[in-house]
């Protein structure tokens, strides 16, 4: 018969030993549980910078959370924040500019440069005071009324969570964030490493991230009240890519 003292080293709420778990036994069944999954299966990591009216930052509205200051990052999927002033450090491995439309309920599609290109040629998308618009049947266009398609630049990274793990995120960026992107992608074509046939640009895939730039992003607001905006700082190589990076495909 069990003692007492063998008793509570097996009981699970009296022992205080750590189990251990052999992984190689999940082997066989890795990615059991997630065959009928497709990507529109999960939650898209979007990477915000949360405002003064952001519906955590709003002392007004019950989804406040005390903890939540404007001009943080947020990531929603895992309800991470991070100071803004001290920045994020993001691996850019793809970007993707695409057009998307707003209907009056809300998202309404999503559409390339040449889908919108075609889509003006047949009249189908008119440009009004710099914003494009879809028109009524008789060509006119109520700016309250009518759907719109919001010129969007998406950044698709892998976030550093600051104790050498990683996670996915988009940034997409639209309005008065164009211009940002805009630095971003600049700043990354500019970056150069030797290679057996001389100097060239690395291509944006995690695949060699060991010479990939690295860019830290920051948020800033200019005036009391204003809008708080990122910032990315000047990209840099790095030799000690995040574990597993290297076959891990955002």
């Amino acid at each position: 018969m069990a003692t007492k003292k063998e008793l509570q080293a097996a009981d699970p709420k009296t022992s205080t030993a750590l189990a251990t778990t052999d992984v190689s036994m999940f082997a066989a069944d890795a990615g059991a549980g997630m065959e009928g999954a497709d990507r529109d299966s999960f939650a898209i990591p979007f990477l915000s910078v949360l405002q003064k009216g952001s519906p955590t930052v709003d002392e007004a509205l019950p989804t406040y959370n005390p903890a939540h200051k404007a001009g943080m990052f947020f990531e929603n999927v895992g309800g991470t924040t991070y100071e803004g002033k001290a920045g994020v450090e993001i691996v850019p491995c793809a970007f993707r500019r695409v057009f998307i439309r707003w209907a009056q309920k809300g998202f309404a599609g999503e559409f390339t440069p040449e889908d919108v290109a075609a889509m003006r040629e047949r009249k189908e998308i008119v440009e009004l005071d710099g914003r494009l618009y879809a028109p009524e049947k008789d060509g006119s266009v109520n700016v309250k009324t009518c759907d719109t398609f919001k010129d969007t630049r998406n950044h698709y990274v892998l976030l550093l969570d600051g104790t050498g793990g990683w996670r996915e995120a988009l940034l997409s960026l639209s309005s008065t964030q164009i211009k940002k992107s805009k630095m971003l992608m600049s700043a990354l074509a500019a970056v150069k490493i030797q290679g057996p046939a001389g100097m060239f640009t690395p291509p944006p895939s995690p695949t060699v991230c060991a010479s990939r730039p690295w860019a830290r992003a920051t948020t800033r607001a200019r005036g009391s009240g204003c809008a708080r905006k990122w910032r990315a700082a000047s990209p840099r190589q790095t030799s000690t890519p995040p574990r597993a990076l290297s076959t891990r495909k955002w």
